[in-house]
């Protein structure tokens, strides 16, 4: 029994680490794979009619859902709203599924660069690292 247990455990690890590689390609897989993968649940919901909810900012830039003709964007939210952890989420994504793809931190002040490094550093601490092997 204790055999069994353990081969299931090993099969669900590599199955994990094998979806790990496949990209999203869209909200609901997005969504689906920070929660997974970075333990992170990004609201969908709208909180006013005229905005856009946190996974419509990560499905613009990481996806291009809606995009014209590039996926910049500016982003404009409360105070503690989420907008540096979504963006070190959607530049590590970016990341591990666009070739040479590399990450530069500027922020609008030191400490705001040094908040996304440290979201960067702690997702790549706790397991989650590039198939590449290195940011």
């Amino acid at each position: 029994m204790k055999d069994m247990i353990s081969s299931r455990k090993e099969s669900t690890i590599e199955l994990l680490e094998r979806m790990r590689g496949y990209r999203p390609r869209n909200r609901g897989q997005l969504a689906a794979y920070v929660k997974a993968f970075l333990g992170l649940r990004i609201p969908a919901e709208r909180v006013c009619g005229d905005h856009d909810s946190p996974l419509d900012y990560l499905a613009y830039s990481f996806l291009g859902e809606g995009a014209r003709r590039n996926r910049d964007c500016v982003v404009w939210a409360n105070r503690g709203g989420g907008k540096t952890q979504l963006g070190a989420v959607a530049s590590l994504l970016e990341c591990m599924f666009l070739a040479d793809c590399q990450i530069r931190i500027l922020g609008g002040s030191e400490e705001q660069s040094q908040r996304m490094y440290e979201y960067l550093r702690l997702a790549l601490e706790s397991g989650f690292s590039p198939a590449t092997g290195s940011i």
